[in-house]
């Protein structure tokens, strides 16, 4: 069982990010992106000629291909880039009708990290809230070139190839199409400079819904990233207001910075608990009317206090990380262990005053956080000397900017990176 525990805080953290760089999800790179829009586009021209191939199914599909593609190329080494190395090694026949199936490729496809980018971004119609009622909206089909009767080029032979695919019709583990879709829709390869050049309009111009402030806060926030990599030994901090960030803008990330690092602590009183009870030899059970907290678990708890004090004083309007600060300053230790088991309910679960393992309880916390819901921006913080606490969205949106300029793989090679790969 995953020990994914969100403390109900997953709204918030959404929030934080979503005010750190506004409309790109969890996207970090902008062939995503392009998955995404060619399986819609996908599963509308397919539904036209009678098929019923969903959205997803489509996107998956054309997803596992272009991992695949990079894999069988590279020899099968691993990359930041690419998912489901263990999955699809041993394929041996990659038609469309194989790889449309939800157990041909990963559970969490990077799809998913496009689902609130695409609307916010116009590429999408912006009625529609799952991805599987995503239809393209005007203002893609003329850019990309990916409608039935559109009179856009760019992605017009791609397009058509990826049908071909789909209909059974071309092989694209062998000869010209393999090595036509390879250069096309591997994620090692860089995007085109056309491609490249609409990604950046649509992250400036974003949707025609989308609020002018919203637009502001991406186009300045891109303007920051974009002077790191052109200046590397900048290290930025949070002393220092980059000029073209407003003060709103830098109250909001930094007090996005209070909240993660509050919500980080909490996992840690949480864990020291869990470490506790899995310790025990008479039975797995802590009694919070009865028993004394273990040393651990009262520094972790000090530290917690501290943690929602530096929240607090930032002023934030946000209510329920005001009210989650609150809950871990209480008057007694007690208090705030009830308030955070009750949140869990997954590793820990409480009866009455009772704290008890939860069904996913294993004694011996996991140093990895990352399975909290922080993880719909996939990306942890990569390469740059980010200020402590800053939010995963600018550091994706810092790799998605230097992929822009044709630059990632400089990035991704500049040091060790630790990726979930879910095979």
């Amino acid at each position: 069982m995953r020990r994914a525990r969100t403390l109900g805080l997953g709204f918030t953290v959404r929030f934080f990010n979503e005010q750190a760089v506004p409309g790109i999800g969890g996207v970090w790179y902008g062939k995503q992106l392009w998955y995404a829009l060619l399986g819609v586009a996908l599963a509308n021209k397919l539904k036209i000629n009678g098929q019923k191939n969903t959205n997803i199914q489509c996107a998956n599909a054309i997803e596992a291909l272009s991992c695949w593609l990079a894999l069988d190329h590279n020899g099968w080494k691993s990359d930041p880039r690419l998912r489901g190395a263990n999955k699809l090694k041993n394929k041996k026949e990659l038609t469309f009708e194989k790889a449309s199936k939800s157990s041909f490729y990963v559970t969490q496809p990077m799809r998913m990290a496009t689902v609130k980018a695409l609307p916010a971004l116009g590429l999408v119609q912006s009625d529609a809230t799952r991805f599987n009622q995503y239809q393209l909206s005007e203002q893609c089909l003329l850019r990309f070139g990916l409608g039935t009767n559109s009179n856009g080029i760019y992605g017009r032979e791609l397009f058509e190839n990826i049908y071909q695919w789909s209909q059974g019709k071309c092989d694209v583990d062998k000869g010209r199409y393999k090595k036509l879709l390879y250069a096309s829709l591997s994620p090692l390869e860089p995007m085109d400079e056309t491609f490249r050049r609409l990604l950046t309009d649509v992250l400036h111009c974003g949707s025609k819904t989308e609020p002018h402030a919203s637009k502001q806060r991406r186009r300045n926030a891109l303007q920051w990233v974009e002077g790191l990599r052109q200046q590397p030994e900048q290290v930025p901090s949070w002393d220092s207001r980059p000029t073209m960030l407003d003060a709103e803008h830098w109250h909001d990330l930094q007090t996005g910075a209070a909240f993660f690092a509050l919500r980080d602590q909490s996992l840690e009183v949480l864990d020291a608990l869990e470490l506790h009870l899995g310790a025990l030899q008479d039975g797995r059970s802590f009694d919070l009317s009865k028993s004394t907290f273990p040393k651990p678990v009262l520094l972790a708890l000090a530290k917690l206090r501290q943690r929602a004090s530096e929240y607090l004083v930032l002023g934030h309007s946000e209510p329920t990380a005001f009210q989650f600060s609150r809950e871990c300053r209480a008057e007694s230790d007690a208090a705030i262990v009830r308030h955070l088991v009750e949140r869990d309910g997954r590793v820990l679960r409480l009866m009455g005053s009772v704290v008890l393992p939860g069904p996913a309880f294993e004694g011996s916390p996991s140093s990895n956080h990352a399975e909290t819901e922080a993880l719909d921006e996939e990306a942890d913080q990569r390469r740059l000397k980010w200020p402590t606490g800053m939010s995963s969205r600018m550091s994706n949106l810092f790799y998605l900017n230097a992929d822009l300029h044709g630059d990632l793989d400089t990035w991704l090679s500049a040091a060790p990176f630790t990726n979930s790969e879910e095979s």
